[in-house]
């Protein structure tokens, strides 16, 4: 196999796992966002919807704000 080859598909999978970590980020913003949006309506005390994420009150609020973005 050629060295351009080799760097060819070291990108690719590259690209493939970036793909990945975005659709994974995106998913859980989605959830959280949604969650929100249920507490701000009052169908959801803060603390089930932080409970659903898996965070705690403080960690929700701030994914919810975007406090985190790199985190989420």
């Amino acid at each position: 196999m050629t060295l351009k080859r080799l760097l060819l598909d070291e990108r690719k999978e590259g690209e493939a796992v970036g793909e990945a970590r975005g659709e994974a980020r995106g998913i859980v913003k989605g959830k959280i966002e949604t969650l929100f949006g249920l507490v701000q309506d009052g169908l959801l005390s803060l603390a089930e919807a932080a409970r659903r994420a898996g965070l705690s009150e403080n960690e929700f609020l701030k994914a919810a704000h975007g406090d985190n973005d790199n985190n989420v």
